[in-house]
């Protein structure tokens, strides 16, 4: 997982944390899907709608736009890592 505090680590740990956490509990990410597909079709099972799209979207631009700026800063990545930390009722463990 990436380390640091740095909004994209942030965000790309968050995202790949929650991965983790849905396919130990029988989510699995199909190899060819994309991630907005695995959003639409999984995580808006698993996650409110609103925060699984914000954080597949982060997760993108985290993933694949590395020389950019993201457009959020450490603290908002922050805050959204604890959402998805916060969500008791999805039913994993």
């Amino acid at each position: 997982l990436p380390q640091g505090n740095d909004a994209r680590a942030i965000i790309l740990r968050t995202y790949y944390r929650f991965l983790e956490r849905a396919e130990d509990n029988g989510f699995t990410r199909p190899i060819w899907q994309t991630s907005f597909e695995y959003q639409r079709d999984t995580l808006t099972r698993i996650l409110p709608p609103d925060l699984s799209l914000k954080l597949t979207s982060l997760f993108n631009q985290a993933r694949y736009n590395k020389q950019s700026t993201m457009n959020i800063d450490a603290s908002e990545a922050a805050q959204i890592e604890q959402e998805c930390d916060s969500q008791k009722d999805m039913g994993l463990a």
